[in-house]
């Protein structure tokens, strides 16, 4: 038998491992919290709310925006600059982002008119080139 464990040992099959310590995972039902209970508490933890209606007001930028920009520009993300909300939107080449330019005041007003919906108002557009 020892000669067994030598050539598996040298296969590198045979290599014991240190048992870890079993921790105990059942408790008392009474320990037990709700999922229900929890869940909102890690949304909130990790901002999902808050993800959720600014991925609602990304989606807005498509529908709202005039027919000859829908299709060479795309809403980014939404970042903070200090206390104002920042829109990032995609365009596809400057004589775009200078046409689209003045648009955005217009843009910007149906956007907040979701806001209420959305709970994020947007603040100011920013082009950027692709």
């Amino acid at each position: 038998m020892a000669s067994e464990f030598s050539d598996e040992k040298r296969a590198g099959r045979g290599a014991r491992r240190a048992k870890s310590p079993r921790i105990q995972t059942r408790r008392a039902a009474s320990e037990l919290t709700s999922l229900a209970n929890v869940l909102p508490q890690v949304g909130e933890s990790l901002g999902l709310e808050r993800k959720a209606a600014e991925l609602a007001m990304l989606a807005l930028w498509r529908e709202l925006t005039p027919p000859p920009y829908r299709d060479r520009s795309r809403a980014l993300k939404i970042i903070r600059q200090g206390e104002a909300q920042v829109l990032q939107v995609g365009v596809e080449d400057g004589a775009t982002a200078g046409d689209l330019s003045f648009q955005l005041e217009a843009i910007r007003a149906r956007l907040n008119a979701f806001s209420a919906q959305t709970g994020v108002t947007i603040d100011r557009i920013q082009l950027m080139t692709r």
